[in-house]
């Protein structure tokens, strides 16, 4: 379920368009310092949903200023590119010396299947180990050894315009039931409840995962484990068929925007900031974007609402890592970079930069302001990593956003769709 932030900044005087490839070319190299210190120079690639100033380079640039000797240069790539990109780039022989991944196996740049294809270099750094919570190394692993560093924690929920919701004159909807209700009223008053970048597979997909936080997962935390037994599957699961309906029953509702099918990111990014919407599925991080570009609304993050006599439901995760490309020629200093960002002062910085949780040095009593409707929630409930990290392959979270499109279309029925998961399983 990777999306980055949405609101458009400038990154290093590059414009960098939702859904373009973006070219890079060349390699680094070493030179020489005048005063005789060798110089290190590494390049460092990370996804990118629009024109904005990352935590990436916040930290790169930092990092540089107390070490005049290295250059860190940034090569970001679209986010919808990323995932084939990197692993084009990987088997040219021509990615970066750092590259983000994702935890797991179940996305197109996640550790355990990158690992496995031998593009990743073991972490035996003490102090990037520590940024791994106990418990959750499976996610960072292969073959006994881990491959990624977390940058930060998430969890999975909506971020939601508090102005666009007082606006439409309606309460947050404590139930999934309630929200049903609630959208015909908010699309009366000429907004949408949710805004969707349908045409953007993994904003469906990470709607259909959240919705099955409440579901699926909070009945069955050991869903993910049951489905690699074979113990289960999608289409035999009453739960994901629910999920799948909800859905249907969500655009049968008019919960999301004229067009939703065919939109991109841009209009969730102009939906939030404009109060058009009052919620859409994308990361906690982007209440932090939504309230700088609008000049200050209110922007929190909300569980989804279960359906009646369900529990609210998240999940909590290091969504982003990094990892050490093999091939570098770079190795020493891009380990000591990384080491570097383990400390619980970067990593607290990385987290308050884009107003998440942070992977050490963190207070979960002190969240920031947005958490406020679900901080109880999160202070007193450990939970599960987002599903698709578990995953078989990354087939599955692909086929997962591009079915879901079917649906919203109604070119899919909701057992098409489950069929499908199953389908991409066994790939």
């Amino acid at each position: 379920m990777s999306q980055h932030t949405i609101r458009p900044r400038l990154v290093a005087g590059a414009a960098i368009a939702i859904g373009a490839t973006l070219v890079l070319a060349g390699c680094t190299g070493g030179g020489s310092q005048a005063d005789g210190e060798q110089q290190v120079d590494f390049r460092w690639t990370y996804s990118i949903a629009a024109e904005e100033s990352t935590a990436y380079e916040a930290l790169a640039t930092e990092y540089m200023d107390a070490h005049p000797e290295v250059t860190i240069e940034f090569d970001p790539i679209p986010n919808d590119a990323y995932g084939q990109t990197l692993r084009t780039r990987l088997q040219g022989g021509n990615a970066a010396d750092l590259i983000l991944v994702a935890p797991g196996s179940g996305q197109a740049q996640g550790v355990v299947e990158l690992a496995e294809a031998g593009f990743l270099e073991p972490i035996t750094d003490e102090t990037s180990l520590s940024t791994i919570t106990p418990g959750s190394e499976e996610q960072f692993s292969a073959d006994g050894k881990v491959y990624a560093q977390p940058l930060e924690n998430t969890v999975t929920a909506l971020v939601v315009s508090e102005g666009a919701l007082s606006a439409a004159g309606v309460e947050f909807p404590e139930t999934f039931e309630d929200l049903l209700a609630a959208c015909p009223t908010v699309a009366a008053g000429g907004g949408s409840m949710i805004s969707l970048a349908g045409a953007v597979p993994p904003n469906p997909g990470s709607m259909a995962m959240t919705v099955a936080a409440t579901q699926v997962y909070a009945e069955d935390p050991e869903w993910n484990a049951k489905r690699t037994s074979g113990d289960v599957t999608f289409a035999s699961s009453p739960a994901w068929k629910s999920v799948m309906d909800s859905i249907v029953d969500m655009n049968a509702a008019g919960c999301f925007q004229q067009g939703a099918a065919g939109a991109g990111f841009d209009a969730i990014a102009s939906a939030l900031a404009s109060d058009a919407a009052v919620g859409a599925f994308v990361p906690a991080r982007v209440a932090r974007e939504m309230r700088e570009a609008s000049g200050g609304g209110d922007y929190t993050v909300r569980f989804f609402p279960p359906k009646e006599g369900g529990e609210p439901f998240s999940f909590e995760t290091a969504q982003y890592a990094v990892s050490l490309n093999a091939a570098s020629e770079q190795k020493d200093a891009v380990r000591a970079f990384m080491s570097w960002l383990a400390e619980p002062a970067q990593a607290l910085q990385f987290a308050n930069f884009n107003e998440t949780l942070p992977v050490v040095g963190g207070d979960p009593t002190n969240l920031p302001a947005q958490y406020e409707p679900v901080a109880g929630l999160l202070a007193e409930n450990e939970y599960p990593p987002v599903p698709n990290t578990q995953w078989s392959n990354a087939a599955v979270n692909d086929t997962l956003g591009s079915a879901v499109q079917g649906l919203l279309t109604g070119q899919l029925t909701p057992d098409q769709v489950l069929q499908r998961l199953d389908d991409a399983w066994g790939q």
